[in-house]
């Protein structure tokens, strides 16, 4: 009887919430190195963050559990109700470039324009979900 990483996680929080939903499914889920990471988060990466493991019996229950989640969480398109969409970046181009450089270089910010949209692959929508 071995253990499967499903899912990696780079805090504590989201694996630990990940392991209460797949135990509601009745998915034993086992965290390793959440210890480690939750001490000193910078070891994350050298660790290979929080590791969400089942067994192996579980494993392709678990795939079509997150499977079922990711289809839940994605919006859909108002124009022709696809599922199969990505979250893409636009710009408003509300400042010329030259005035945002100076304004970046006095304020030590640099002013938001763009705004994060849904993109739909089916029939080419944009829209915010």
């Amino acid at each position: 009887m071995g253990f499967v990483i499903v899912k990696r996680f780079d805090n504590s929080i989201d694996a630990h919430l990940f392991r209460i939903s797949l135990e509601a499914e009745g998915i034993d889920c086992f965290l390793f190195d959440e210890e480690i990471v939750s001490l000193n988060p910078l070891y994350s990466n050298a660790v290979g963050g929080i590791k969400a493991k089942v067994r192996d019996e579980d494993v392709e229950r678990t795939r079509t559990f997150l499977k079922t989640i990711e289809l839940q969480q994605k919006p859909l398109c108002p124009a022709c109700g696809s599922s199969d969409t990505y979250l893409d970046y636009t710009s408003k181009k509300a400042l010329p470039h030259w005035i945002a450089s100076l304004f970046s270089l006095l304020t030590v910010t640099y002013p938001i324009t763009g705004k994060m949209v849904n993109t739909c692959k089916a029939c080419g929508e944009r829209f915010r979900s």
